[in-house]
């Protein structure tokens, strides 16, 4: 069809009601054969839970069960789903579905967070109907090659969806069913740091898919990325074709069917960058916000440590800096990006630490690269990343009465040497 003839009523079809739901799952299941690869985006009545703020400090297992719990205690008002597959003249071509969901009858009640229901009306993400069942569309099988997924809240609401009960707190559990439901799991927030000019700077998922089209093209042009060629089936195109192009100052972010959409087009430029060998050292590891660490469902199944540094795939070392002085504490940031992104970046633990990344093809560079970075910069203590993390544990032990760890060899002294 001519998508300048499609009316609101025809592009309603990919918005998910009681009224349409069951045509709209039949529309799901007949185009999800043979998908490359499925995006999924939730919008929650809530992303927390009060009094219990992310922190580095937290263990990957607590931080898991804290997710499961604010999954559990909050529940879902849209649910977007892009799937993609080729077009059959060397392009990807993406259907994507908005599906307005309300809890059933057996859901006496859930809970919502004020600031989190005002941001998703203010951004049209709290429009909600009577819908079908979540798990009707979630259904597909590991014939599916990759399943991008909205961590940690689409995960572990397609966790309960399959199981039909709470979602596995135990990483081994948590990592057996994912294996046994998809092929592949990636998360596109953890995605970007396989591609060096998206690592520095951490960007909101419209932001982050721009800078990614924008590097893409240069790579292209220099031969360095394979090609990537979008096509917005009709009604998808008539639903989020303007905004995805970047026309109009009526953003649909936070949309879930268009936020859906935004994370399956990131992922085409991802994969074009990095390449599939890239693409795989991410396969199934999740991100942590306000972590060092990402949760690697693969070694959880097997059931090894779910704990990942974030970072162990890109050549470098992670410093804790805390900023002793005001001073430092004021321009700590601007001289580390002066310093170039090339070689430096970092991320805000708090209001006086600072977590750094130092790029180096060897531990010896990567060392070399610290120390020239701890001459620029004063009033600051320096710690591994290993070292600062058993500190926060001994500190745990003794508070609870247990014995500390002995100390590991301080990097303060090493970087001054």
């Amino acid at each position: 069809s001519n998508p300048r003839k499609l009316d609101s009523v025809g592009s309603q079809r990919m918005e998910g009601r009681e009224s349409n739901f069951e045509e709209l799952l039949a529309d799901f299941k007949e185009r999800v054969e043979n998908a490359k690869y499925i995006a999924v985006d939730c919008e929650l009545t809530g992303t927390g839970l009060l009094g219990q703020p992310d922190s580095y400090e937290d263990e990957v297992k607590d931080r898991l069960a804290k997710l499961c719990d604010i999954a559990e205690r909050h529940v879902p008002t849209q649910i977007g789903f892009t799937i993609a597959k080729d077009n059959g003249i060397g392009g990807i071509i993406f259907h994507t579905y908005n599906v307005l969901a309300f809890p059933g009858p057996d859901r006496s009640s859930f809970e919502c967070q004020t600031d989190c229901m005002q941001f998703l009306l203010s951004h049209r993400g709290a429009r909600t109907a009577r819908g079908g069942p979540p798990h009707a569309l979630a259904g597909c099988d590991r014939g599916t090659p990759a399943f991008g997924l909205p961590w940690p809240f689409g995960l572990a609401l397609l966790a309960e969806c399959f199981r039909e009960e709470e979602a596995p707190r135990d990483p081994k559990e948590l990592g057996e069913l994912v294996q046994r439901t998809f092929r592949n799991v990636y998360d596109t927030a953890l995605l970007h740091l396989a591609v060096p000019g998206l690592q520095a700077k951490p960007q909101k998922l419209e932001e982050l898919m721009r800078s990614a089209e924008a590097i893409w093209n240069q790579e292209n042009m220099q031969g360095r990325a394979a090609n990537v060629k979008i096509e917005l089936e009709d009604r998808t195109n008539f639903l989020y074709g303007s905004s995805l192009r970047g026309h109009g100052s009526d953003s649909q972010a936070h949309e879930a069917g268009f936020d859906s959409l935004l994370t399956a087009v990131l992922f085409a430029y991802l994969w074009a960058l990095a390449g599939s060998p890239g693409l795989k050292k991410w396969s199934s590891r999740l991100f942590l916000f306000r972590s060092s660490d990402c949760l690697d469902l693969e070694e959880a199944a097997r059931g090894g440590n779910p704990a990942k540094c974030a970072f162990a795939e890109m050549g470098g070392t992670v410093l804790v800096a805390t900023l002793m002085t005001e001073d430092a504490q004021q321009h700590a940031t601007d001289i580390i990006t002066r310093a170039g992104q090339d070689r430096y970046f970092y991320r805000k633990m708090d209001d006086i630490r600072l977590l750094v990344f130092v790029r180096g093809a060897t531990d010896e560079e990567a060392v070399q690269g610290a120390k020239e970075l701890a001459q620029k910069l004063h009033g600051i203590h320096w710690q591994g990343l290993d070292q600062w993390r058993s500190e926060v544990r001994s500190r745990k032990k003794l508070a609870d009465g247990g014995v500390p760890r002995p100390e590991m060899p301080d990097l303060q002294q090493q970087l001054q040497m």
